[in-house]
């Protein structure tokens, strides 16, 4: 499992299904992973790479779900992310980015894996 996901789209509850999934991953991997919910108007992205990188002492792995993430235009946030994704492969250190919108900055989404990012269409009215 690589350290960056994509979740994108309407669907909130496909999405929080997910995220969940995820997190279920990380605490059968881990165990005691310590999990933050975010959004990128109240942190701003230097603060969010501070928090990646130095973790928690007493957990083994660190997981932060970042909504809002089409917000994150600026670029160097977009390169401290795309940075971190590179260096952080021998640290447990895992970041979800989340947004209502169908895509986010291209950079961004260039750097998620093929198999962690997803599209989260609303569903029709059948199907919830």
């Amino acid at each position: 499992m690589e350290n960056l996901f994509l979740f994108t789209g309407p669907e909130i509850g496909g999405r929080a299904e997910a995220i969940a999934k995820v997190k279920t991953s990380l605490q059968k991997k881990y165990g005691a992973v310590d999990f933050h919910n975010l959004y990128i108007d109240s942190t701003p992205v230097l603060k969010l790479m501070s928090l990646l990188q130095t973790g928690n002492l007493f957990m083994s792995a660190i997981c932060v779900v970042l909504n809002n993430a089409e917000e994150i235009k600026k670029k160097e946030e977009i390169e401290a992310i795309v940075k971190w994704k590179g260096e952080s492969k021998n640290y447990p250190a895992f970041l979800i980015l989340v947004s209502d919108e169908i895509a986010i900055n291209k950079t961004l989404e260039a750097a998620v894996p093929k198999g962690q990012k997803q599209i989260f269409w609303e569903l029709f009215e059948e199907k919830k």
